[in-house]
């Protein structure tokens, strides 16, 4: 087991253990979702393509366990404002819902969750409990595994393994332990049992020493959904490299680490648990045939999850201008043997290319907002009014006539919505200034509506340039020879 000994921290420990009781970000201002992060959410629908853990290989029965590991500070059953239980906790309840799962999905809460005050504030700095968790799993799942080699000696053994943050480092730990029969000395493992992992921005700060962090050899596939957005100094990625896709891929998403573990009240986050809940119903370990979502939760944005001695320390948030990139390890993807990779590539072709229909429109997730609807988990039909570009490549535009132009000292963006009002915005001096500084620039409006209102945001070159201030809806169309007496009409609204 695992020696608990607090030792040297790290500098990235000890900013976690300065701000380990600070809320991070849901409380702060919201960001909006730019064309990028709109178009990244398309792509993860359309990249995550799983393998089906229910069909049988070579008339070995499948046999599915479970084990879910949540993210740091994370318990489903003791969720603080302004959190709320992760995308692994929603998973829980989906796989139990299903029934499709032997024995019954194991949950851990995540690392410092369990123990004394002074103990929990420790771990969740520095991360004691990691492997410990994975250790655990691990006895349970040998014991796991014998009772079903008792009662099923030719079952093909598949475990779905998932976990967000700490809780997923835990998850690799592991799968690497199981496959050396939980001893971390030598490879054992049962040539039947199979590896197919759901990860959520892992992050194995403190810890990165003592785990084993690589995807062994017996991972059929893994899915990783990486934040784009995350700064926390305390929050570097632990990122696979791209040398094995097919088996491991890397899926980028919009928003911070905790959008990507779906555990703030509010935001994008619920956009990839609604295409996790997909995933599951491909794999065919959920009951459920669609998907429905009571609003488009991209336009919640993402979250400001900097804490303050991030500021200080120059960090500022994914967009802004000056941005740091996000710290980040990249691990290796140790090669498969000719065996391995021919084994491994004939259950790919009966798991997965010899069942697409697991793959086809049968599963959708539907917006129900009047107007809005995401068909077969993959498109959107159509944009909320204030995108001014559609991000969906071949699109019919939703916006006509967008113009920039000038008025006496002021400068306005005016479009017209097709079907509905007239649109005349202000354009900060900022934002003319980037405009004028090169011959080709995007210019966006993105939108962040939430329970306490709705704000307007000016994007330039996927940069944040602050609020819309000055602007809204104008009577009428914008009259080509009178743009000025346009403006003059418009609704100071914002």
């Amino acid at each position: 087991m695992t020696k608990k000994t607090f030792g040297s921290l790290s500098a990235a420990a000890l900013i976690s253990l300065a701000c380990a009781g600070v809320p991070s970000g849901a409380a702060k201002e919201p960001l909006p979702l730019t064309i990028r992060d709109r178009q990244a959410l398309v792509d993860a629908r359309y990249g995550a393509r799983p393998w089906s853990l229910t069909q049988p290989y070579r008339g070995r029965p499948p046999v599915v366990l479970a084990y879910l590991f949540d993210g740091t500070r994370n318990d489903k059953d003791n969720a603080q404002a302004p959190e709320r239980p992760t995308v692994i906790a929603h998973m829980l309840g989906v796989i139990k819902e299903g029934g499709r799962v032997k024995v019954g999905a194991q949950y851990y809460t995540g690392v410092g969750t369990t123990g004394s005050k002074l103990y929990r504030q420790f771990d969740a700095a520095k991360g004691f409990s990691t492997a410990t968790r994975a250790e655990d799993a691990c006895q349970m799942a040998l014991t796991d595994i014998k009772r079903v080699r008792a009662e099923a000696p030719d079952a093909d053994i598949r475990i779905l393994v998932a976990g967000f943050s700490r809780g997923a480092a835990s998850a690799r730990h592991f799968m690497n332990l199981v496959e050396r029969n939980c001893t971390a000395k030598a490879d054992v493992a049962d040539p039947h049992v199979h590896f197919y992992a759901l990860l959520f921005d892992t992050v194995a700060t403190g810890q990165r020493g003592n785990l084993l962090l690589n995807i062994p050899p017996s991972a059929d596939h893994v899915i990783h959904f990486v934040s784009m957005d995350e700064r926390r100094i305390a929050f570097g990625s632990d990122y696979d490299e791209r040398s094995d896709t097919d088996r491991v891929q890397t899926v980028p998403v919009p928003g911070v680490h905790s959008d990507a573990g779906d555990s703030y009240r509010e935001g994008v986050g619920a956009e990839l648990t609604a295409h996790v809940d997909l995933l599951l119903a491909k794999m065919g370990l959920s009951s459920r045939t669609d998907v429905v979502v009571p609003i488009d939760y991209a336009l919640q944005g993402g979250n400001d999850s900097l804490w303050p001695i991030d500021r200080l320390l120059g960090q500022s948030v994914a967009r802004a201008d000056g941005a740091k990139e996000r710290r980040s390890f990249e691990l290796t993807i140790p090669q498969l043997s000719l065996t391995r990779r021919e084994e491994w590539a004939s259950r790919r072709d009966e798991l997965l290319a010899g069942h697409t229909e697991q793959h086809s429109g049968w599963g959708q997730t539907a917006h129900v907002t009047p107007g809005f609807r995401i068909a077969g988990g993959t498109l959107w039909d159509q944009l909320p009014i204030y995108d001014v570009v559609h991000p969906v490549l071949g699109a019919q535009p939703v916006y006509r006539n967008a113009r920039i132009f000038q008025c006496g000292a002021t400068t306005y963006l005016g479009y017209e919505v097709d079907g509905g009002a007239t649109h005349l915005f202000e354009l900060p001096i900022d934002v003319v200034g980037r405009l004028a500084s090169a011959e080709k620039h995007t210019l966006e409006i993105g939108v962040v509506a939430r329970e306490r209102g709705t704000a307007l945001w000016w994007i330039v070159d996927d940069k944040l340039m602050g609020k819309v201030r000055a602007g809204g809806p104008i009577a009428g169309r914008l009259a080509p020879d009178d743009l000025c007496g346009s403006a003059a009409r418009a609704q100071r609204v914002y």
